[in-house]
């Protein structure tokens, strides 16, 4: 509390001069000085000013009319009204109330009892009240506490956990229920501490994004942003994107203070997957659609032309399926093609591309793989399906595949060569007999002359 010097006090009391006077006149809060009758013995110009007496009032100085007047203009004058006496024994000082003005304006009424002060021989038992005009402080005040509410309930609405952390010390210091409910943990089940919950990143996360969390902190990026997913407290993987800003730094730009928020992503990256998954994956047999499979070929085939190896094509088509279809109808028919397609994952190796070129044509590159290991692989394929007939209408249905081989080494041909020539070996393959397999001419294949199996 800011109170008068006592000095200044004796000075007025012992005819002052304009030195004291002014300095009485431009303290910051309306004063008055009240001896112990109840009389007024001083008050300085900021008082006048807050209360706004009228000239005639003034030169009559009588307390009473003085309070009534002071009371009119109040929210609750019988109140004010009532606190006379105790402001008059007060034998402390301290804040007494804050009061509320019709006009909007609110005013602190700061208290403190008089020691005898030489000049002033009522100023024992006597008091001096500091009226404080806290109208703009507590309008900011409630503005902040506005703020706050609605940046909560912005919070709760797009499902935001807010944090606040100390780097230095790794203490989260604040944060809104949000923060342990989007993880399903209660505020006692771990730690507050930064470390205790980036030890629930995901492994395959946590390079990334500690290295976004560095950058900002080394003040190398404008702001962090990461996403990434945590182990909810049920065990499954939450998707979390995290943004974030440093609001303090040290004299070398380090930050030492981040506030930020995290929001469940996971619905979003799971439409996102779901998306992903409808544009590159073959809706009836879930294997990579044609687009697809020749995105991913044309990749490895560029690795084989920087490494230098060999890579192999299979092109597969199922014998006589258009009776297939007659017989059993579209929904049979695609019965076989997914008995076909999961039949051929048991049989392709997980570095091996694999996917649905068209009707009932199926394709897998063999990255690494040489002529006689293409044939091992083709042959293993022909063999598991002659053991794997599909079911329909709990009827098994037994059905072939013929199968064309490509290869390239080193990546020397294009996709487009190596499937043309792979086609054309089909077809060979279909010519003799079906349930087979052919490998390409020699213009696709330097080391071998073309071959057969029936």
């Amino acid at each position: 509390m800011e109170f008068i010097d006592p000095t200044v006090l004796q000075g007025l009391a012992n005819g002052g001069g304009a030195v004291a006077r002014a300095a009485f006149d431009a303290a910051p809060d309306g004063v008055v000085v009240v001896n112990r009758d109840g009389s007024i013995a001083l008050v300085n110009q900021r008082f006048l000013d807050l209360w706004q007496f009228p000239p005639d009032m003034l030169a009559r100085l009588d307390a009473d009319e003085m309070r009534q007047h002071m009371a009119a203009q109040l929210v609750d004058p019988q109140g004010y009204l009532r606190t006379i006496e105790p402001v008059r024994r007060t034998d402390q000082a301290r804040l007494f109330e804050a009061l509320a003005l019709h006009d909007g304006r609110r005013f602190e009424r700061h208290v403190a009892p008089l020691a005898a002060i030489a000049g002033l021989p009522q100023a024992e038992g006597g008091v001096i009240v500091w009226w404080r005009d806290v109208t703009l402080r507590d309008r900011a005040e409630q503005r902040q506490r506005d703020l706050s509410a609605l940046l909560e309930l912005a919070l709760m609405a797009a499902d935001l956990a807010y944090w606040d952390v100390d780097i230095q010390s790794g203490e989260v210091r604040s944060q809104n229920e949000r923060w342990h409910a989007i993880l399903g943990y209660g505020p006692n089940d771990l730690e507050n501490n930064f470390d205790a919950w980036d030890d629930l990143v995901h492994p395959e996360d946590a390079q990334a994004r500690m290295a976004a969390w560095q950058a900002h902190i080394e003040g190398r990026t404008p702001r962090y942003e990461a996403e990434f997913r945590m182990r909810h407290k049920a065990g499954h993987w939450v998707w979390l994107q995290a943004r974030g800003q440093a609001v303090a730094r040290d004299a070398d730009g380090r930050a030492t203070r981040l506030v930020a928020t995290r929001q469940d992503i996971t619905s979003s990256m799971l439409m996102q997957q779901g998306l992903h998954t409808l544009a590159h994956t073959d809706e009836l047999t879930g294997v990579d659609n044609r687009r697809r499979f020749v995105q991913r070929a044309e990749d490895e085939l560029e690795r084989a032309r920087r490494y230098g190896l060999p890579v192999a094509l299979l092109m597969m088509d199922l014998d006589h399926f258009k009776a297939i279809n007659d017989s059993l109808g579209h929904a049979g028919g695609d019965e076989v093609l997914r008995s076909f397609a999961n039949t051929a994952r048991t049989v392709v190796r997980q570095s091996d591309i694999f996917g649905r070129i068209g009707g009932e044509e199926f394709a897998a590159l063999l990255p690494h793989t040489t002529l006689e290991g293409a044939r091992v692989i083709a042959e293993r394929l022909l063999e598991q399906v002659r053991q794997s007939p599909a079911v329909w209408a709990s009827v098994p249905v037994p059905y072939t595949v013929s199968v064309g081989v490509s290869l390239t080494i080193a990546g020397s041909h294009t996709m487009q060569a190596l499937m043309v020539a792979a086609d054309r070996a089909l077809y060979q393959a279909k010519r003799q007999g079906r349930d087979c397999l052919v490998v390409a001419s020699t213009g696709v294949l330097p080391t071998a002359p073309p071959f057969a199996t029936p």
